[in-house]
């Protein structure tokens, strides 16, 4: 496939993960920058790939379909693996549902096709940028040693466990685009 320019990239246990979800190229439009100011982009699909330490070929591990009506457009965005079992969690940035979906690690040391779960992110953004900003859903990080998942969402940090069952625990707020976090 033709890779464009990752949205994520992740490291874990030798194995780059990434995504190359299909929002298209952002046109001039600095007055609306979040309006429908892109040109969308050809691409058969949306995905997660996986590159090995030793290299070679990028392998589709996740796809997902690509809607032609921009307003529908969705895609993954933030990728990260969890330490403590393998879970991948890929954040899905969806203007109208913004989540993060779990994929359980199998034995054979792919992913299942399916979510396991999904951590779906309430619209938490307050005040005078509540009408503009989009609710959508980027970075996302597994701290091992604090067994918590921390996502980048609508109005700040959402934090999660991270031992397999997912609660959210609370919610650093920001009011305003919080894309990535570390």
């Amino acid at each position: 496939p033709t890779l464009r320019a990752p949205f994520c990239l992740y490291l874990a246990y030798g194995v780059l993960y990434f995504s190359d979800p299909s929002f298209g190229h952002q046109l001039n439009n600095v007055e609306n920058p979040f309006g429908n100011s892109f040109e969308l982009m050809t691409q058969d699909a949306m995905a997660v790939y996986s590159l090995n330490e030793t290299g070679g070929v990028p392998v589709r591990i996740l796809e997902y379909d690509v809607p032609d009506d921009w307003s529908k457009r969705y895609g993954p965005n933030g990728v990260a693996v969890n330490d403590a079992n393998g879970d991948l969690a890929v954040a899905i940035t969806d203007f109208s549902n913004p989540r993060v979906n779990i994929y359980a690690h199998n034995e054979n040391g792919t992913f299942a096709t399916e979510p396991k779960t999904a951590l779906n992110l309430t619209f938490r953004i307050e005040g005078d940028n509540a009408d503009t900003m989009p609710a959508l859903v980027d970075g996302i990080t597994f701290d091992s040693d604090l067994g918590k998942l921390f996502v980048s969402g609508p109005g700040g940090i959402y934090i999660y466990e991270a031992d397999g069952g997912y609660e959210f625990l609370g919610f650093i707020r920001i009011d305003d685009l919080c894309s990535n976090n570390v």
